[in-house]
């Protein structure tokens, strides 16, 4: 007859599988609620070419020195610029930025604080 070889296998503990899979389970959590914050806050093209234009409409304002009401019509949207001087502190401007797109929908609102340096 032959021999019966006895040979333990090593195997995990239901300890330890318990806290493998709690720790799989946290971290698929994590990631599900980053997945679904960046679904939701994430802007559409629209919105991030509206964001675009308003930024170099903003350069172009400060750089310039344009400091005047203006509205401009740019690759089917829409940009207002209010500019008001500050309450209560000589020498600042308030612009007040608006952008809608074709169907006047207010996309972007933004206001800035620059100095008028001309009243120096």
């Amino acid at each position: 007859m032959g021999k019966i070889i006895r040979s333990r296998i090593r195997a995990a503990t239901i300890l330890e599988s318990i806290v493998a899979l709690t720790i799989l389970l946290v971290l698929f959590g994590i990631s599900i609620s980053l997945f679904v914050q960046v679904n939701l806050h994430g802007g559409s093209e629209k919105d991030v070419k509206a964001e675009q234009l308003l930024n170099e409409f903003s350069q172009a304002t400060i750089t310039e020195k344009r400091y005047f009401d203006e509205d401009i019509e740019k690759s089917g949207f829409i940009l207002k610029k209010l500019v008001t001087e500050y309450p209560g502190k000589l020498g600042l401007l308030q612009i007040h930025y608006l952008v809608y797109d074709s169907n006047k929908k207010l996309l972007l609102d933004w206001n800035e604080l620059v100095s008028n340096d001309n009243e120096a």
